[in-house]
């Protein structure tokens, strides 16, 4: 797990780093790739978070369903390394693997509204459950945060 330097409360694991610089994620679409023959007529034919541009070379959408763009951006940014690789794996024949560069103005956006929801809401909710007695922390972590 990574913990990000500049936002102490944001934390991600990658599934795995490549050549220490880039991160890799992987995605096996099932159930889903199940009704299609193949990656390209899944993603031809359903709201996948995989599309083709008009190079026809495969990318991640911004705003896609399951959140993949949002999720590798928030891992470049807490591990800080500014490359990325997506894996999706239909089966040893059908896969497809994707670069994805860190998008700057993407990631300053969001972290402004995770941060604003985090002291917000989260602080609060989680100071009300201990003080409620519904959250307890374990000992370790009471010593570790002394």
């Amino acid at each position: 797990m990574y913990v990000s330097l500049t936002e102490n409360w944001l934390s991600a694991s990658p599934d795995g780093i490549m050549n220490e610089d880039t991160i890799l994620e992987v995605k096996c679409p099932f159930p889903i790739a199940n009704k299609w023959n193949c990656l390209d007529e899944l993603i031809a034919n359903t709201k996948y978070d995989v599309e083709k541009n008009s190079e026809g070379i495969y990318v991640l959408k911004k705003k896609g369903s399951r959140a993949y763009f949002m999720q590798i951006q928030l891992i470049m940014f807490c591990t800080g390394l500014h490359k990325a690789k997506i894996f999706i794996w239909r089966s040893p024949d059908d896969n497809i693997l994707i670069d994805i560069a860190f998008d700057e103005d993407y990631i300053q956006q969001l972290v402004r509204r995770l941060r604003t929801f985090y002291s917000n809401k989260m602080l609060n909710r989680i100071v009300d459950e201990i003080d409620n007695d519904r959250l307890v922390l374990s000992r370790i972590f009471r010593n570790f945060m002394k």
